[in-house]
């Protein structure tokens, strides 16, 4: 038979004479003091050896061959009983423990019992002993509990149960590790650490043996105790049993009592000082001499002592004992523990069958088992189920052994049955727990277990599938691993929160597998608190969702999407003209629905087949699309009629059917154009009816209506043609349709002139006009700007009226400067944004200055802030260009439109003009004045010239000189003018016959 390899734990160290003489006092104290003396010291009080060892009492001694205390000797009964061969060994418990998951040792005979442990060992049952730990500080500092500790220096002893417990709440960045609670105690006294968490008994051992005076011991952690056990490899259930076995038979047999008594129940804590030693020995002999006498009655005495004190061993044991006659099976005695657990009574008990405290499916195992222990001496593994008084049920780990007892042995002539009963309730539970746990956690569902600080401790089988990562690749990472980049740092916030909050957080989300693709998953996260109600880890569970978005994707383009053309169907049209009405009558603009009919549809699908008709269908769907612009929407809302949905048109009606009638003239000459119907060529010609939107809160059905009304109009006009619902915007746009025709007439008969308006100094002199153009129509008279204006900038004719006005301004110039009341007056020319973007700009100015001979310095370009949209260092360069050769400008409306002042102190300006708007109500408005005031600050600040236009009053006039305006321009001074009436006006100024009108 083989040796087993038993380690425990201990250090080395020598003694001294002294220290040598102090034991020898204390164990001759120890030997006589309970012959004379009666017992004072409860069976709980801890016996505190003068020892350097790591555990003492549970472990003494220096060598391998000299060891003892409670645990080693405890091991040799245990083994002798089990008749197993062993050899000790001593070393430092992180060193045993190591030793021990390597293989080298088959026992440790005191190791605390944890879920963590059970994975690598087992644990005989009954336990060896339960212990505690105790906090020890030096008595100077501020410690006054455990919670003070959070951020202190700790030490604790490496690998020990102490160390765990510590682990456990997390403060492993603040421990200082060391092999000995010697080491430890004695590192804590020279005042480099705060604290030492360390196993009760041996804690308290130690620092009194130590005589540490400066060191003091607090209350234990709350609800810190652990059971210690004999342990073994997992997979030797032999061993295992033989263990299990002979410290049951030792617990009950009074072996393990005695060891108990011996090394723990009668040991008194008293320092004793190197004076009181004469003094003690002297006080030994005398007792020896003087006890003789009663040496007889104290044995006695204690004898009586002892069996009670065994009783109260009997009946505190944390496990359930049962004494039963092997041959009725009836119970003779059990003690306390059993009865508080079970409910019954003991006279309930003691006289029946041991085997009604048995659950019903458990009695026949139970039988059959005692029956073979009592043929052969031979007690296997056996659990079993108690059924207590209130019909709970108690899971139990039985051992059993036989014994003669003197008070019934004349009686019955045999043994008694002793049982031992460990409570395994909870720990089946928690196996139950852990199996349900492990069947879970490798399930097909991918799931990942991370520390308190998200890093990463365990992946399943599914999680590696999943995102392409093995436990070498992600094990001590944290989960942004994974992240796919597509929420924000909000989002993780909102998530973290929502754990912390409510445990628990579920949602869909991005993440990123290890080859880069990205994948939807939804994703629950659970915090796992401990008993401080602390987060101590995080649980996660997550599935691929991808299939399940995909086909959402699918029954939603299902739902939405026309399957032959891949346009929106009549139920999304519906939404986003919803949409679009709420839009528009917030935003103010119109919008437009187009029905949109294909003329003789039904002679295609009846000539040349229903799939010939699907092609033309798929083509026309392509082709409006590509006429209509991204915020635009086409519907095919069935068989060959489509919808068409402009949105964000002009504020101004006309404006927006004008808009809506260009888009409808594109889709009519598209869809004009041959189709290539599988190598047939098809004309097909459109019917396209047209509703404004916006003005009123419209009906979407009802639009829909009109729309299809309108589409009705233009096949009653004779198809391939556009028509409005309304007759009043049919007509604007007619007669938009003949205005544009009349103004390239216009331009080709000379029909345009231009009027002047006085502008004058603060002195009211007059020192130049600005140029407005009038269209002298032969059939409407004076035709004013606003109607024309915007027409010719949509039709491009706006390049040719631009390049008119500015060369009839300068040939003016030309004409002024023969005649001094004239000579010295400046024109300002409105140039338009769309004039201002031609690459040729600059060229065609200054062709016109010199084809003309006209002073470029008398000669001013207004421009608006709309320029400014445009690309800003183009205008810069152009108008740097023109300033070069004498031209001035000056920023028109300033205030309206753009206003950038990053933008304005770059332009090469020459003069700010406040809007009419502004100084209409700057009487009246304080915000009008407010920014009046402002632009004349910003205009003296950034050296700018600044004139007002649209002055009316003379209050208005007032205001504005108060605030240094430079000049002015309205119809106080003068209205815009034919050109002979400004000269007229100029020569009475320049002979002061009268004011300006």
């Amino acid at each position: 038979m083989r040796h087993l390899q038993i380690h425990f734990s201990a250090s080395l160290s020598a003694r001294s004479c002294i220290r040598f003489a102090r034991t020898l006092a204390g164990v001759m104290l120890f030997l006589i003091l309970p012959v004379l003396l009666p017992a004072t010291v409860n069976a709980g009080t801890p016996l505190i050896v003068d020892s350097e060892q790591d555990y003492p009492p549970f472990s003494t001694g220096m060598t391998d061959d000299t060891a003892g205390g409670f645990t080693v000797d405890l091991w040799k009964a245990v083994a002798d009983e089990a008749g197993l061969p062993y050899i000790l060994h001593v070393q430092p418990f992180h060193q045993v423990l190591s030793e021990f998951r390597a293989g080298k040792a088959d026992v440790l005979i005191n190791l605390a019992i944890s879920d963590e442990r059970r994975r690598f060992a087992d644990f005989t049952v009954p336990h060896v002993i339960v212990n505690g730990a105790v906090f020890v500080r030096k008595n100077t500092r501020g410690i006054s509990s455990e919670d003070d500790l959070a951020g202190k220096s700790v030490i604790v002893v490496n690998g020990d149960l102490a160390h765990d417990y510590a682990v456990t709440r997390g403060w492993e960045k603040q421990l200082v590790l060391v092999n000995t609670a010697a080491a430890g105690l004695q590192l804590l006294a020279s005042g480099k650490h705060d604290a030492m968490l360390l196993s009760k008994l041996t804690g308290m051992q130690t620092l009194h043996t130590r005589r540490l005076s400066n060191l003091e011991a607090l209350k234990f952690p709350a609800g810190f105790a652990q059971r210690f056990a004999f342990a073994v490899h997992k997979g030797e259930p032999e061993l295992l049993g033989r263990l299990n076995e002979a410290l049951a038979v030792t617990k009950s047999n009074g072996i393990y009592d005695a060891l108990y008594l011996k090394w723990f129940g009668v040991y008194e804590v008293r320092e004793l000082r190197l004076t009181d030693y004469l003094g003690t020995l002297i006080t030994t002999l005398t007792l020896l001499v003087l006890g003789g006498g009663i040496l007889f009655h104290r044995r006695q005495l204690e004898r009586a002592r002892a069996k009670n004190k065994y009783r109260d061993l009997y009946d505190q044991s944390p496990d359930m004992f049962v004494t039963a006659d092997p041959i009725t099976g009836n119970v003779i005695d059990c003690n306390q523990t059993l009865l508080d657990m079970t409910g019954y009574r003991r006279h309930s008990i003691v006289g029946q069958s041991a085997l009604k405290l048995c659950n019903t499916g458990s009695r026949a195992l139970a039988r059959r088992t005692f029956e073979q222990f009592l043929a052969t001496d031979d007690m296997p593994y056996l659990e079993l189920q108690l059924r207590c008084r209130d019909d709970r049920i108690i899971a139990v780990v039985v051992s059993a052994s036989t014994a003669f007892d003197d008070a019934v042995v004349a009686v019955t002539q045999h043994r008694l049955l002793h049982l031992v009963l460990h409570d395994i309730t909870d720990r089946k539970h928690a196996d139950e727990d852990r199996r349900i746990a492990a069947t879970a956690f490798h399930s097909h569902e991918a799931m990942m277990i991370t520390d308190a600080h998200f890093v990463i401790l365990r992946v399943n089988w599914a999680f590696t599938e999943m995102t392409g990562y093995s436990d070498a690749d992600i094990l001590g990472k944290t989960p942004s691993i994974l992240k796919s980049g597509r929420h924000d740092a909000a989002f993780f916030a909102a998530m973290h929160d929502s754990i912390l909050r409510d445990g628990t957080w579920r949602g869909e989300l991005w993440n990123r597998r290890k080859n880069g693709e990205l994948y939807p998953a939804w994703m629950s996260i659970t915090g796992v608190r401990g008993t401080d109600g602390r987060i101590t880890h995080y649980v996660s569970a997550q599935s691929d969702i991808t299939l399940r978005k995909a086909a959402e994707e699918e029954i939603s383009h299902l739902a939405f999407f026309d399957a032959l053309t891949e346009l929106p169907n009549r139920r999304l049209l519906m939404e986003r003209l919803r949409r679009a009405l709420a839009t528009s009558l917030r935003s103010t603009r119109e919008g437009a629905l187009m029905f949109i009919d294909l003329d003789n549809f039904k002679l295609l699908n009846d000539s040349l087949g229903h799939d010939k008709g699907d092609l033309l269908l798929q083509q026309v769907a392509r082709r409006l699309s590509g006429c209509l612009r991204d915020s635009d929407t086409v519907a095919r809302i069935g068989g060959d009629e489509f919808i068409v949905l402009l949105e964000e048109l002009s504020e101004q009606s006309v404006a927006a059917a004008l808009q809506a009638e260009g888009i409808g003239e594109k889709i009519l000459a598209t869809l004009n154009a041959p189709y290539d119907l599988d190598g047939h060529v098809h004309h097909s010609t459109p019917s396209i009816g047209v509703t404004l939107f916006g003005e009123h809160k419209d009906n979407a059905a009802e639009l829909l209506k009109r729309a299809d009304l309108a589409m009705y109009q233009a096949k009653a006009a004779g198809r391939n043609t556009l028509r409005f619902f309304d007759p009043k915007i049919q007509e604007q746009v007619t007669a938009h349709a003949k205005l544009e025709a009349e103004l390239g007439q216009a331009l080709l008969q000379d029909e345009f002139v231009l009027y002047y308006q006085a502008q004058v100094d603060r002195d009211r002199r007059l020192i130049g006009a600005e140029v407005l153009v009038r269209w002298q129509h032969p059939h409407r008279g004076i035709v004013p700007p606003v109607e024309f204006i915007p027409l010719a900038e949509q039709t491009g004719l706006i390049q040719q009226l631009g390049q008119w006005v500015l060369e009839t301004a300068c040939r003016q110039l030309i004409a002024w400067a023969g005649h001094p009341a004239m000579a010295s007056l400046t024109i300002a020319v409105n140039v338009s944004a769309c004039q201002f973007q031609r690459p040729d700009f600059v060229a065609q100015v200054l062709a016109v200055v010199a084809r003309t001979g006209a002073n470029p310095q008398l000669l001013k370009l207004e421009i608006t802030e709309s320029l400014l949209l445009t690309d800003v260092e183009d205008i810069i360069n152009k108008m740097t260009a023109l300033q070069a050769h004498g031209l001035s400008f000056s920023l028109d409306d300033f205030g309206t439109g753009y206003s950038s002042l990053s933008y304005l102190k770059r332009l090469p300006l020459d003069q700010l003009k406040i809007d009419r708007s502004f100084v209409r109500d700057v009487l009246s408005d304080p915000n009008d004045a407010a920014i009046v005031r402002t632009i004349l600050a910003l205009g003296h600040s950034l050296g700018l010239s600044v004139i007002a236009e649209g002055v009316e009053t003379e209050a208005q006039c007032d205001f504005l000189a108060a605030l240094d305006c430079h000049a002015y321009q309205g119809f106080l001074f003068s209205r815009p003018l034919p050109l002979g009436q400004f000269e007229a006006l100029a020569a009475r100024q320049e002979a002061g016959v009268a004011a300006l009108e």
